[in-house]
């Protein structure tokens, strides 16, 4: 059985915010992420090409920040956390599992905002 993921809350606006601000210079890619279109499609080549373009700092932080917020349903159907204390909490996790989760975190969290302002953003 493959494990079931979701997201246990929003972040908050600050949060939001940073994430934003951070992810700013991959706007283009970040808007292939939350466009209506490709909703439910595989998002995780375009995360690593748009974390690839932060520095490790800011990908880190996002990457943090986004997986914090997700709890993982475990076998007797409670919830656990996924990353704790600055650590992934299930060895197996994959790449693949991963990105999904930070794409689906950020589309979730900055999807609204972000589909009102980058379509302008980048046909500018």
């Amino acid at each position: 059985m493959n494990p079931q993921y979701q997201i246990s809350g929003k972040l908050n606006t600050f949060d939001q915010l940073a994430i934003a601000r951070k992810l700013s210079p991959a706007f283009p890619l970040i808007n292939a992420i939350v466009a209506e279109e490709n909703k439910g499609k595989e998002k995780g080549v375009l995360i690593i090409m748009a974390l690839g373009m932060l520095s490790d700092e800011h990908s880190k932080f996002i990457e943090e920040k986004c997986l914090s917020t997700v709890v993982r349903t475990q076998p007797d159907g409670s919830l656990a956390r996924l990353y704790l204390n600055g650590k992934l909490m299930f060895d197996d996790i994959t790449l693949s599992d991963m990105t999904d989760i930070i794409a689906q975190v950020i589309e979730d969290n900055l999807g609204d905002f972000l589909n009102t302002v980058l379509p302008d953003l980048t046909t500018a």
